[in-house]
């Protein structure tokens, strides 16, 4: 999962770690630096200057004593803060706040097969429900140290940064091939060995990621990380009708513990394992 260690070079994190609490980070998903949740209580005045790297903030809750010197305006739960690389800031933190940050450069959206990497706009501030949605999922409904959330992260970092950008000029996905359908689908049903990692799942088909999860969902109608918990949710069924405890099968599934299984067991059928178990 990486640590904030890992982000000490990018100049947004590093100021961060200076008087905010990190609730959650991970700098292992090839398609961006990294992802760190923070929570910050005050602090008062906050200045980056020319940063060598993009950075999307969402806040999850708080925010309004947060005020943006360069709009002259304060933030609110929800607010979407989109800072270009080279752009110079200036903040003053007078309340809680919890934000979830995302890293990434132009090399990382060159590196998804774009033709020419789009132009990160400015926001500051900004209202969108998508990004809201997509970033609370990532906050809140993942596991980001369990193998089998991996792929999931990788899908919704990956639709957030479509969005802040403009329309590519790719060529339109084409299909895949059956042997390249097989392929991957041997991969999404090796559940011991946990969620396939998108940029090697990628690079064994020769494709981007970002040009693998358009062509996928073009051809089956359902994302990577879709199918891959359907299979763990197939799976899951099956064993549940053997006397196999159910620590094992979450493990089986891929899941990193019991728990992690129940809350998606649940997510997925309404109810947990011990209760489709009991009712047979």
């Amino acid at each position: 999962m990486g640590g904030l260690a890992e982000l000490t070079s990018l100049q947004v994190s590093a100021i961060m770690a200076q008087s905010a609490e990190v609730l959650r980070v991970n700098t292992d998903l090839g398609s961006v630096r990294g992802l760190v949740l923070w929570r910050r209580d005050g602090g008062g005045e906050l200045t980056y200057s020319a940063p060598r790297h993009h950075t999307l903030s969402v806040y999850q809750s708080g925010g309004f004593g947060v005020w943006s010197n360069d709009v002259r305006s304060s933030g609110f739960s929800g607010a979407v803060c989109v800072l270009p690389e080279g752009m110079a800031t200036h903040w003053n933190n007078q309340g809680p706040v919890s934000h979830l940050h995302i890293y990434f450069t132009q090399a990382d959206l060159e590196a998804m097969n774009w033709e020419t990497a789009p132009d990160i706009a400015p926001v500051i501030f900004g209202r969108d429900p998508m990004l809201q949605s997509l970033t609370a999922a990532l906050a809140k409904q993942l596991d980001w140290s369990a193998s089998a959330d991996r792929l999931a992260m990788e899908h919704l970092v990956l639709s957030l940064l479509a969005r802040l950008s403009a329309s590519p000029k790719a060529p339109p996905p084409s299909g895949l091939a059956p042997k390249q359908m097989a392929r991957i689908e041997e991969h999404l049903q090796d559940l011991e060995s946990g969620a396939p990692a998108l940029d090697a799942l990628a690079a064994a088909l020769d494709m981007s990621p970002r040009h693998l999860t358009r062509v996928y969902k073009a051809a089956t109608g359902q994302t990577l990380s879709e199918r891959h918990r359907d299979i763990q949710m197939q799976r899951a069924t099956e064993l549940l009708a053997t006397k196999l405890p159910l620590a094992e099968i979450a493990l089986a599934c891929g899941f990193s513990s019991q728990s992690h299984f129940t809350t998606a067991y649940r997510r997925h059928f309404g109810r947990t394992p011990g209760q489709a178990r009991r009712a047979g």
